[in-house]
């Protein structure tokens, strides 16, 4: 025992380079790990962030006339409500709520969209999941077998990501007539 211990040679250049690539490997996986967790982060805050802004919008909806919002549909088969006509439609102000500025993030008809639909049943409200579906359901809501109610109103929110198109923040929601 007390001759290794004397042993002055130290180690070898195999066992130098060994130990860095174990260390560096470690340290590499440890930096993914962390990397991924940053990512989650931002896509979680964010995705959390448009889902209160879509919410807020949907309760906005919820307490406005009914006949009011129904006579801007007319004969269209939908309606875009953003922040550049909403106050054409709306005597409150409504830009605030179409045009909310969080977390010094800018939200605007640039990203921010509302889509006011005649109702056709559940079944059809839940096929819209993405932007595309409900460009989709305009352009062929005339040959869906369900006719619309007529005191009910499909009101879906739309809030683009920042990061990708894939995490944009759909929300659906009906708007009825309370009066009937």
């Amino acid at each position: 025992m007390i001759k290794l211990i004397k042993n002055k040679r130290g180690a070898s250049l195999i066992e130098v380079i060994a130990a860095i690539t174990i260390a560096s490997t470690v340290l590499i996986m440890i930096y993914n790990i962390f990397s991924f967790n940053i990512r989650q982060n931002q896509l979680n805050r964010e995705r959390i962030m448009n889902a209160n802004i879509a919410s807020g919008i949907i309760n906005y909806f919820i307490g406005q006339d009914f006949a009011e919002i129904n006579s801007y549909l007319g004969e269209e088969n939908y309606v875009i409500i953003d922040s550049n006509n909403c106050h054409e439609l709306f005597s409150d102000n409504c830009i605030s709520v179409l045009s909310p500025l969080i977390n010094n993030k800018q939200y605007s008809s640039d990203n921010l969209y509302v889509y006011i639909l005649p109702y056709h049943g559940p079944n059809e409200l839940n096929k819209l999941k993405r932007k595309s579906d409900i460009e989709d359901f305009i352009e062929n809501a005339d040959s869906l077998v369900t006719p619309p109610q007529e005191d009910i109103l499909s009101v879906i929110v739309v809030v683009e990501s920042s990061i990708s198109s894939r995490y944009d923040f759909i929300l659906r929601g009906v708007i009825t007539d309370d009066k009937k």
